[in-house]
Order: structure tokens, then sequence, then C-alpha cells
């Protein structure tokens, strides 16, 4: 039983990290906007996340940052992989602390804007010592795009995320029987 389990687990792990990274790879082909910051993209793989702490717990979100992270240093290299790291560990934190706390209730869009806000944050840290320059000037811009962005991604688990925990629930009853 306790094989199945884990045979389940990693499954649904490695399912999680597959979606992540298809997404990724997704925003990869969404051309830069002038106007914007040069490299920001609408982070489509909060949804995977997001929906991998409510139906998979911490371990799971953390597989699926570290994988989508680990793939962005394999196709775009270091730099992007410290600025996918950084942004995705802070942002996944901050959205767990949210989603597990009983004391918020910022519902799906609110964790969302959140973790969007958090993200580019910790993206505009690391940039900053990266190139040792102050860009913390982009923080009004990136704070309208953390809106915007954060309330696509939580409008996507608020639809995504009754369907996957519905099937947790049957493939839970299920293991028990088999």
């Amino acid at each position: 039983m306790k094989k199945k389990n884990l045979t389940l687990n990693l499954t649904q792990n490695a399912l999680m990290c597959a979606c992540a990274i298809v997404l990724s790879i997704f925003e990869s082909f969404i051309p830069d906007l002038p106007f914007i910051i040069p490299g920001m993209k609408p982070g489509l793989a909060n949804i995977v996340t997001m929906t991998a702490i409510e139906g998979f717990g911490f371990s799971s979100a953390l597989y699926v940052t570290v994988a989508k992270s680990a793939f962005v240093l394999i196709t775009r290299g270091f730099t992007a992989f410290l600025m996918s790291f950084s942004g995705g560990l802070a942002s996944m934190l901050v959205m767990y602390l949210i989603l597990k706390s009983k004391a918020f209730s910022f519902g799906c869009i609110g964790t969302g804007i959140a973790g969007a806000f958090t993200h580019n944050i910790a993206q505009l840290a690391m940039a900053s010592l990266l190139t040792d320059t102050l860009i913390f000037f982009y923080l009004p811009i990136i704070s309208l795009i953390s809106f915007i962005t954060g309330t696509i991604t939580g409008t996507a688990v608020y639809f995504i995320l009754p369907p996957v925990l519905n099937a947790l629930k049957k493939d839970k009853n299920s293991a028990k029987y088999t």
C-alpha cells in the first residue's frame, strides 16, 4: 500500500512539473512588449504551483518550482535560472502561506496577485544583485502588471482547482480498495 502511494505521489509530481514546464515553454514564445520590462512574462506556471499547493502540498509545489527552474537553467542559462528560482521560490512560499493560513482568505485571485507581485519583487532584487544597479524604479509598472497577471492566473486556478481536487478525492478513495 505504501509503495502504491509513493508511485502515485511521484506520478502526480511528475505531471505537475511537466505542466509547469510546458507553460514555461509556451511563455517563451510570447514576444516581449516594447513598453514593458524586458523578459517579463505572465507567470503561467504559477497556475501549476497554486494547484500543487492546494492539491498535493508544500513538497509538490517545491518540486514544481525546482523542476521549472532547472528547465530554465538548461534552456536559458544560469542568469535566467537565478531569476526564475528566486522569483519562483519566493512566490511559492508566499502563496503557500496565504493558501494554508487560517487567518487570511484571499481566494485564488488574491493569492495569484500576491504570488505574481512577490515573484516580480524577488526577480527585481535578484536583477539588482546581478547588475549592481538599483532597478526598483520598475516597481510601479511591476505592481500594475502583477495585478493583471495575478488576476489571470488566479482566475485560471479558480476554474482548474475544483476538478483537480475532485479527481484527487476519487483517486484516494479508489486507492484504498486496490
